[in-house]
């Protein structure tokens, strides 16, 4: 009879998958617009989808359709973008569809974009568009603020607009050869049903529904947020590209082959303020991963390995670069250190080049980083770092012990303002050619592997 029992055990059914996981900032809300925290916009990513994405193993990163065919159809020197929808693409379900199933379409991408000018919606991040000079949007705009008038989300013009059922086409006044990255954020470039935002006009923060992976089930406002997995959801199959000679991201790969994405049945997300409480939990068991406050590191990753009380545990850890930058300015009125004459600017100049970036890093960040040799962060683009970060968790689960545990310190550079020759350093993790969205937030075991 006991040899019996492991196969008994191994034929029997498995729970849901679910991921626990606590963020250190409470969400503002899920409407796509108004929000502009990373709490929210990880939401979002679980919820809303973009025509793109980024291939979160491949370095350099690499562009891949999400919603979209193929990339999109680029002419007239980088001012004229033709993106064409997979068919067959729809909404969660939601009583604002009148019990029907609703394909996603090319009209709502024109809509979800025409609602950042919308002067009665409250935004962080029109500028991403009104930069990027799409051809009538910002005059529409205008023209309903001088009028006080509701924004005419009906009228058509050049900048964004849809050709048929699935394409859409975008114009811009000036080239813009990286336009095409705005392209991969759910936070920027997600798609909503105007029937949805109709409906829960009252309150959209707490009403959002995607063609996304997950669906939001439960919400207690700065405690608890709930997903579950989207039945509506096309499940497609990870096909990930790890760079030649990344032998962590092959192993994810050879992993996640030919599996249908998300592995996850359910999300259960906390908010935890404080640092403290936070790894606690973790080291509790109630949380399955962790970015792991860099107050804690001298404690976690002693001379930089995983501590041997973790490791036997069977934490896992993962570090990766993390960009941030913060500026400390001169002066330049002040009469010591201000001004422009030759002496004045040589002193600015040697302030700069005496600040003890390893020392900073040592005793500031506790070791936890690299010292940055520009302002410029070392991967290709801020937009790979968010979607990254908003997309692996909620369909990535690579093959480990009980729990995982992610590095990150708080990074930061120190820039001379006045100067010519600025010096600059960043503190972040380990990996110079990794964001930290690719790996900090990818499950690693516990209560649904």
């Amino acid at each position: 009879m006991p040899a019996a029992l492991p196969a008994a055990a191994a034929q029997a059914p498995r729970g849901p998958k679910v991921l626990r996981m606590a963020f250190p900032t409470a969400e503002a809300g899920f409407d796509p617009p108004r929000v502009g925290d990373t709490t929210s916009f990880a939401v979002l990513g679980a919820i809303f989808e973009s025509p793109l994405t980024f291939d979160y193993l491949a370095r350099p990163a690499l562009l891949k359709p999400n919603t979209a065919v193929a990339l999109p159809e680029v002419s007239d020197n980088f001012r004229r973008f033709v993106v064409t929808l997979k068919p067959g693409i729809f909404f969660a379900d939601d009583p604002a569809f009148g019990g029907q199933p609703r394909e996603l379409v090319a009209q709502d991408y024109v809509y979800s974009v025409k609602r950042f000018y919308d002067p009665a919606i409250t935004t962080e991040r029109l500028y991403v568009f009104e930069n990027a000079k799409l051809l009538g949007l910002s005059e529409l705009r205008k023209a309903a603020m001088a009028a006080k008038t509701p924004f005419p989300y009906d009228v058509e013009v050049p900048g964004i607009r849809a050709l048929d059922r699935y394409r859409f086409e975008i114009r811009l006044a000036e080239p813009n050869p990286r336009f095409a990255q705005n392209m991969t954020a759910p936070s920027t470039f997600g798609a909503v049903a105007r029937e949805v935002v109709e409906r829960y006009a009252a309150d959209p923060m707490a009403h959002p529904v995607g063609t996304g992976p997950f669906r939001l089930v439960q919400w207690r406002r700065s405690s608890q947020i709930v997903l579950e997995r989207n039945p509506r959801y096309r499940s497609p199959v990870f096909d990930g590209e790890p760079s030649p000679g990344d032998a962590e991201a092959a192993a994810v790969a050879a992993h996640l082959r030919g599996q249908k994405l998300p592995l996850l049945d359910r999300v259960e997300l906390s908010i935890v303020v404080e640092d403290q409480p936070r790894w606690l939990a973790f080291e509790g068991g109630d949380l399955d991963a962790v970015l792991v406050p860099g107050t804690f590191a001298p404690r976690v990753v002693p001379g930089g390995r995983l501590a041997p009380y973790l490791a036997q545990q069977g934490v896992q850890l993962s570090r990766s670069v993390m960009a941030g930058v913060t500026f400390s300015f001169f002066n330049c009125e002040n009469p010591i250190v201000g001004g422009n004459t030759p002496a004045q600017v040589a002193l600015r100049r040697a302030i700069a080049l005496g600040c003890d970036n390893p020392a900073l890093l040592k005793q500031g960040f506790l070791d936890q980083g690299i010292v940055a040799q520009s302002m410029v962060a070392p991967f290709p683009s801020t937009a790979a770092t968010t979607s990254a970060w908003c997309r692996s968790w909620p369909g990535t689960r690579p093959p480990a012990p009980r729990r995982c545990s992610t590095c990150t310190a708080l990074p930061t550079a120190t820039a001379t303002a006045g100067a010519s020759a600025p010096t600059a350093r960043r503190s972040a993790s380990s990996s110079p050619s990794r964001p930290t969205s690719a790996r900090a937030c990818w499950p690693r075991s516990g209560s649904g592997a």
